[in-house]
Order: structure tokens, then sequence, then C-alpha cells
């Protein structure tokens, strides 16, 4: 090796303890970003579900949403739905929103609407129930619908 080389060599490298800072400063992000992400994906993944009530079911808040159907809805799906009359189902989870479509074998259940920052929504879920013609239930299905802005 020549004496350019040495030299080059010499401001090229490294000190050691420059080495094992950046080793421990990256070891200390990668834990601190994988915990930053660990919490946040926990936090937004996490719906938090209750068990189905009639009364719960029924509350509407001042603005005339249901702020608890979302989190029942995932333990009502659970039950037995399929096979009930009419009857049987208004008993069980109260009487259907309005029927907009004249489809007289089809009630709703609103689930979700979000205005966003706006008088028209922006977001809806629903529960849509489909009657045979012995007005018992033969299908039921939730609906959601992203509206453009």
């Amino acid at each position: 090796m020549n004496d350019l080389d040495r030299q080059f060599t010499r401001l090229t490298a490294t000190p050691r303890y420059v080495s094992i800072y950046n080793d421990t400063a990256t070891r200390i992000m990668n834990r601190t970003t994988l915990t930053i992400l660990t919490i946040f994906f926990l936090l937004t993944t996490c719906k938090e579900n209750v068990p189905f009530d009639k009364v719960g079911w029924t509350i509407q808040d001042d603005l005339g949403l249901y702020p608890n159907r979302d989190k029942m809805l995932d333990d009502l799906q659970k039950q037995k739905l399929k096979g009930l009359t009419y009857r049987q189902l208004i008993d069980k989870i109260g009487n259907p929103e309005k029927n907009v479509t004249g489809d007289v074998n089809t009630i709703y259940y609103e689930i979700v609407t979000d205005y966003g920052h706006d008088i028209d929504p922006v977001y809806t879920k629903i529960l849509e129930f489909k009657f045979g013609n012995d007005s018992i239930i033969t299908d039921f299905k939730v609906n959601e619908t992203k509206y453009p802005r």
C-alpha cells in the first residue's frame, strides 16, 4: 500500500464511536417506529363490538343518527334472523326506517350516515331485509355506499 492509499484510507475510515452511535440510534429509531406503527394499527383497526340489545339499537342522537348500531351490527348478524316473520323482527329490533324504494318486500335499518362537512351524506351503511310473500325473512345484507363529492 503506498502513501496515497494510506492517506485515503485514513480520511475515509469512520471512527469506531461514530459507528457504535449510529447502530444504537438506528436500533432505537427502528424500535420506536415499530411501536408507534403497532399502536396506530391497533387504534385504527379495533372496532368496538357490543352485544345487541333493542334499547341501545333504537337510541337516536340529536341529529337523528344511531350511535350504537354499527357497534351492535356484528352481534345482530350472528343471531338467527332468516326465517323470522316481519312481526318477530319488529319485536326483536324495532321499527324500520321509511322504505323509499317502493319495494313492499324490503325494509331498511340505517346503521351509519356520515355527512362529513356537508348537508348531503358522503357515506351510508344500511341493513336490508328481504321478505317472501309470506312475510318471512328470506335474506338480509349490509349495503355500504360512498357518495362522490
